[in-house]
This record gives C-alpha cells, sequence and structure tokens, in this order.
C-alpha cells in the first residue's frame, strides 16, 4: 500500500505540468512499476554496488548539483602531464587496485583515485536521449551482458549506460569484476548500510529489515539477481525523474508571472537573434545531437568518432539539456572553459554567463571540424546576454532538483559524511630517516559488505608489518561476536605480513549484527630496527562498523 501511493503520488504531483516536456519514452519491455522504481533508486544510491563501497552511482550524479558531480578531480589528459593545456576535469573514481582488491602504488601517485577523462553528464534528463554518455556509446538497443540476447529494441538507453559503470574498473571496479561478483554482493549485502537520511519511499522499502533479494523478487517476481535486472531497475528509477516544474513550463501553462519581463526577452532572444534553439530545443533543450565547438583540438579526445568511425563526428559530443544547467558546478565534457587567446572579458560572474562568450565568438579557439551552427553573434548587446543568462539560469531551473524534493531526493553517502564512520585520533611513529608510513582506509568494515581492507603506503621496503586492532571503548568486557570472531584481550593483532613500502590488509567481519556501532581503533604497525623501540607506525584511526 505504501509503495503503490508513492507512485500515485509521483503521478500526481509530475502530471498536471506535462503538457510542454512530456514523459520519457517507456519502452514495452520494462514498463514502469513502483516495486521496480524503489529498488532502482536504492541501488542507484547504493555505495556496495562498487567493489570497494566507496562509489554509488549517484556519487557522481548529486541531485542538488544539477545531477552532476561537484568534487573536482583533474585528469591529465592526452599528453599525461599535469597542469597543462588538455587537461580534463572528470569524476574521481575508485583507488587504482589489483583483481584481489589489494592498493596499487604508483611512483607519480601513490595510491591514486583514477579520474575520468571527461566530466559526469547529468542523469536529470537522461531518460530523453536516445543514445547515452558525452559520445553516445550507450546505445537505445539494449543488449543483456551476461546472454548477449537484445532485450529492448528501442528507447533501452538508460539500460545500456546504467550497467557499465558497475564493471568499470576506473569508476567503481576491481579489474576483471564479473557480474556473478556483483549479484553475491548485493545477495549479502544490508542495503543502504552506509548511508544516512534516507528518503521517506526509501525507509518504507526498507522497513522490517528486508533484503536485496527479497526487493529482486518484489519488482521481478523470484530473488535472482542480474545484470538485466539491475539496468531495469535503474533505469526505471530515472525515467520517473522529470524535470518538468521549471518557470518555463509553468509560463507555457498559463501562469503569467512566473517569467519575469527580462526572462521573457531572454527567452525571444534565445529562440531568434542568439539562435541557442538550434541545438538546444525546447521543451528538451537538447538537439539529441553531436556538436563540436571548438574547446580542444580535436585529437585530444576524437569523441563520436570512437563510435560512429566518421571523420565528420572528430571532436564532436552530445548536447546536454539545459534544464538545471545553473545548478551544474561545470560546463562542458572538459570540465573547463575554452581559453580563448583574444577574445573579450567575461560576460559575468556565473559559468552560463563565462560560456556565453563561446558562443558569441562563433566557437572556441580550436575550429577543426566545428559544428556549422556555431556562427559569431556580434548583435548581441551586453543587456541582451544578461537577459538570455537570466532566462537560463533562472527560467529552467526546477525548484524540486534545486531543493532535493521528491523525487529529487535522495539520502546522504558516506562519502558525503566521513566523520560518522572515520576519525584520526593519534599521529604516527616514524620510521628509518624520519619517514612516516601513511595509512589508506575509504570506509569502515560494513557487515555483509564484503572484505574490509586498510593499507600502508610510504613504508620501510622488504618489511613485515602488521595490523593492530583495539576496542575504542575504555569498556573492561572484551570486545567479542557472537558468531565467534573474537578480541580476546585489549588488543589484536593481524598475521605477519609482507610490506615492500606498501601493503593491504583485508578482512570479512563475521555476519553479526550486535558488531554494528561499535568502534575499533586501528594502525598499521611497521618493524624497523633503525627507530627506538624497532617499530614505525601509522597514525591511528577509530572507525565506526557499520
Amino acid at each position: 500500500m505504501f509503495r503503490a501511493a508513492v507512485l500515485l503520488s509521483f503521478f500526481t504531483l509530475a502530471g498536471p505540468l506535462r503538457a510542454q516536456l512530456g514523459p520519457p519514452d517507456v519502452p514495452p519491455e520494462n514498463p514502469i512499476t513502483e516495486e521496480k522504481r524503489i529498488l532502482g533508486k536504492l541501488l542507484f544510491w547504493e555505495e556496495q554496488l562498487s567493489s570497494d563501497n566507496t562509489m554509488a552511482c549517484g556519487t557522481c550524479h548529486k541531485m542538488r548539483e544539477g545531477g552532476v558531480d561537484e568534487r573536482f578531480a583533474r585528469h591529465p589528459g592526452r599528453d599525461h602531464e599535469y597542469f597543462t593545456y588538455d587537461d580534463k576535469i572528470g569524476s574521481r573514481g575508485v583507488r587504482l587496485s589489483t583483481s584481489e582488491g589489494d592498493y596499487v602504488v604508483t611512483i607519480e601517485h601513490g595510491v591514486r583515485h583514477q579520474v575520468g577523462r571527461r566530466t559526469s553528464l547529468s542523469m536529470v534528463m537522461a531518460a530523453y536521449h536516445k543514445e547515452l554518455m558525452w559520445d553516445g556509446r550507450a546505445p537505445k538497443n539494449f543488449v543483456d551482458p551476461e546472454t548477449g540476447l537484445s532485450l529492448i529494441s528501442n528507447d533501452g538507453a538508460l539500460e545500456s549506460q546504467s550497467i557499465g559503470p558497475i564493471l568499470s574498473s576506473v569508476e567503481m571496479a576491481y579489474p576483471g569484476r564479473t557480474w556473478d561478483d556483483v549479484a553475491q554482493k548485493l545477495a549479502g549485502a544490508r542495503p543502504m548500510a552506509l548511508a544516512t537520511e534516507l528518503p521517506p519511499d526509501m525507509v518504507g522499502a526498507l522497513v522490517g529489515g528486508t533484503s536485496y533479494p527479497a526487493l529482486f523478487e518484489e519488482a521481478f517476481g523470484d530473488t535472482e539477481i542480474t545484470a538485466a535486472r539491475i539496468a531495469f531497475a535503474i533505469a526505471t528509477y530515472e525515467r520517473t525523474l522529470v524535470p518538468d516544474q521549471t518557470p518555463w513550463d509553468l509560463f507555457k501553462s498559463g501562469q503569467t508571472d512566473a517569467l519575469t519581463e527580462k526572462q521573457q526577452n531572454g527567452e525571444l532572444l534565445f529562440k531568434t537573434v542568439a539562435r541557442c534553439n538550434l541545438c538546444h530545443e525546447p521543451p528538451r533543450f537538447t538537439d539529441d545531437r553531436f556538436h563540436n565547438l571548438g574547446l580542444r583540438p580535436i585529437l585530444d579526445d576524437v569523441g563520436r568518432y570512437t563510435i560512429s568511425g566518421e571523420g565528420s563526428d572528430l571532436g564532436r559530443f552530445k548536447t546536454p539539456s539545459l534544464r538545471n544547467v545553473n545548478l551544474r558546478p561545470r560546463m562542458f565534457h572538459t570540465g573547463r572553459m575554452p581559453e580563448f587567446f583574444n577574445g573579450p572579458p567575461s560576460l559575468g560572474k556565473s559559468l552560463v554567463a563565462e560560456a556565453m562568450t563561446l558562443y558569441i565568438l562563433g566557437g572556441g579557439p580550436h575550429q577543426a571540424n566545428l559544428s556549422p551552427f556555431m556562427e559569431p553573434l556580434p548583435g548581441l548587446t551586453d543587456e541582451d546576454v544578461h537577459d538570455i543568462v537570466d532566462f537560463v539560469e533562472h527560467g529552467l531551473t526546477d525548484p524540486r532538483v534545486e531543493e532535493g524534493a521528491f523525487p529529487f531526493d535522495s539520502p546522504t553517502l558516506f562519502s558525503q559524511n566521513r566523520e560518522l564512520g572515520i576519525v584520526f585520533v593519534s599521529a604516527g611513529i616514524p620510521g628509518r630517516a624520519g619517514r612516516m608510513p601513511h595509512l589508506v582506509v575509504d570506509v569502515p568494515p560494513v557487515i555483509g559488505g564484503g572484505l574490509f581492507r586498510l593499507g600502508v603506503i610510504d613504508a620501510r621496503p622488504q618489511s613485515v608489518g602488521w595490523v593492530s586492532v583495539q576496542p575504542a571503548s575504555t569498556s573492561s568486557s572484551p570486545f567479542r561476536s557472537t558468531a565467534g570472531w573474537e578480541l580476546d584481550g585489549p588488543i589484536f593483532n593481524s598475521s605477519g605480513l609482507s610490506v615492500d613500502g606498501a601493503a593491504t590488509w583485508q578482512v570479512e567481519f563475521p555476519d553479526d549484527l550486535e558488531l554494528i556501532g561499535r568502534q575499533l581503533d586501528m594502525c598499521w604497525c611497521i618493524f624497523d630496527d633503525h627507530v627506538p623501540d624497532r617499530i614505525a607506525q601509522t597514525r591511528t584511526v577509530r572507525v565506526t562498523v557499520h
């Protein structure tokens, strides 16, 4: 009854104003149901969907950021050097690891988080695209990655896109991850164990401590977890994210004061003199095509050419919708404004205002294979530009997206609130030559969430180390697990491990819910006969078991 009411409320809220935008196309092979929607919402915001419990789909697609990633991460670009002209601002992924989950240490970056070479596209309005990703590599026909069978012949781009990051060794996975690995992990995971402040519909779905197999049974009829079902659920959720309550939608529906006079003038200029509508066609404010704006040399990132093989597609990228663009922290697939060497000063402080410079000049400084729609706009006055910017920024922003209101609400992910589970409580002890070994920890132990890992880097080469685990409580009673995993005294040490400058300790905590909420102090100890007491030590971290 609760879920039926939620679905009814969604259609009731979204229905009256859909005359302009209209609902997205829904493939008949994957009709919308409330059971699939809520499962998809849980999976979209589930950090345990990643190999190391650090990444959810929603990590790179925050609602209040307009459906994109607010985190700043630099990719070195084609020349593999940082702070050069071809750097891009991408989304940060998982740390570089082996297929077994051990951290991989590089000379240049240590245990680095990998970074995607393009910014994340907004998933708000994603349901309206025939092909997804900047280069369109997620096609409209969805093929089951496990069976090779075509499951959706048209309008399946959401399904095609949703399965890519889950096995990507840059975005969410250890190298070599399989769908069997994903299914096995979800089968044992406690849904949303790391998240807090869950929206009401997610809370309602999890009443009674339900499991993912049970949620899949409600959505699909049995408990089997497959790649196709994960894709169907996430896509269903994304098709209910319809940002159709912008001031522009209200104005077009008859609310004459929804847009100011300046915004109305901005809309008129948008459709006429400025020619913005050639690529940003109302009501979706995208043409769902690919264009080269001259942001970078075409060989820095060939874009659509990778998919089509057509020379005319070199450097072309998908036109994103302008709905909610004012909420996004950066623009374009590069995440950076183009570098104009002889261009005019910025037309304003906002990103939309800065981007207008690109269009007024008729494209960026790299004009090879430039889109024919990019032509200079000398007839626009400063006031005209300000009116256009006002219309785009304020007339096309849905307040529900900006406020994180249903259906655009979301939980608080662990990565947004680390102090709930990871706090450093004491300094370390340096080793030889004053070199301090450094602790690497991203998430706390999660009961049912797979292996917990604790890394060390910058330690003595060719040494031996161990992990010290001590209950943070001052209670005299020993820390014991009813499942038989015991810390029999005040301290527990792992077995000795080889440490050649770096190492990773991994352990699976027992499936014992009594451990949840316990606090443990952990550190790496490294044998080093060149320092007092012959032990170097990392900082001590206090983790709360989830």
